[in-house]
């Protein structure tokens, strides 16, 4: 006898994860660099004004690289001309959830021309998985349980226990949370903040064979 178990579960996100995302266009690769390097160093500083440890800023994405726009030609034909080197780079900063953090990290960020966006995630996301994968198991072996008390029949021996690798999403896309430009905030006081995000909910399976007496 083949019997799948389902199980789900809902987790309160305690991380909170900023994306920091910074470009512009150089008319040379090198200043282009510099003005990345300058950057980087700015944003660190932004964030050790809000409280938070200056290692916790990470750079994911790093890049100068030849822009080119698309125009109409005399005859109405798409081309591409070059117009400079884009410099982009992305960076994230993840802390325990809290709102007061975060407001203060919004306000120090406020004036650039950066654009920030911010998700959830959970701390000990493969405990959550280990506990959801548990309560699938339980299940199935109730739901044989229940099949069996009903169709008269007794369970023997378990022949196998099929569990295949998923890819489970533990944390909230942050681009899907909110994204927006700081240099559009009020420069005269501190952001409000009170954000409670939902939970987030981890689905798993489990499937487990049976011998029949």
């Amino acid at each position: 006898m083949v019997i799948t178990g389902e199980a789900t579960k809902s987790f309160a996100p305690d991380i909170i994860v900023v994306s920091i995302e910074h470009s512009q266009v150089f008319d040379s690769y090198e200043k282009g660099i510099t003005h990345l390097a300058k950057r980087t160093k700015e944003t660190r500083e932004k964030i050790v004004q809000a409280g938070l440890e200056g290692d916790s800023l990470k750079t994911n994405y790093f890049e100068v690289e030849p822009h080119y726009e698309r125009y109409r030609d005399s005859k109405g034909d798409y081309r591409e001309r070059f117009v400079g080197y884009r410099a982009f780079a992305r960076f994230q900063v993840a802390f325990s959830f809290d709102n007061k953090t975060l407001s203060g990290l919004l306000n120090a960020l406020k004036g650039t021309e950066d654009k920030i966006s911010f998700g959830y995630r959970l701390s000990n996301p493969d405990s959550a998985k280990e506990e959801v994968m548990a309560l699938a198991t339980k299940a199935a072996i109730r739901k044989a349980g229940i099949i069996a008390e009903a169709a008269s029949i007794i369970l023997s021996d378990i022949l196998s226990i099929d569990y295949s690798v998923k890819k489970i999403n533990v944390e909230y896309d942050d681009r899907r949370m909110m994204c927006f430009d700081c240099a559009s905030m009020p420069g005269s006081s501190e952001p409000e903040i009170d954000i409670t995000p939902n939970d987030l909910s981890v689905t798993d399976s489990v499937t487990i064979i049976y011998a029949l007496k």
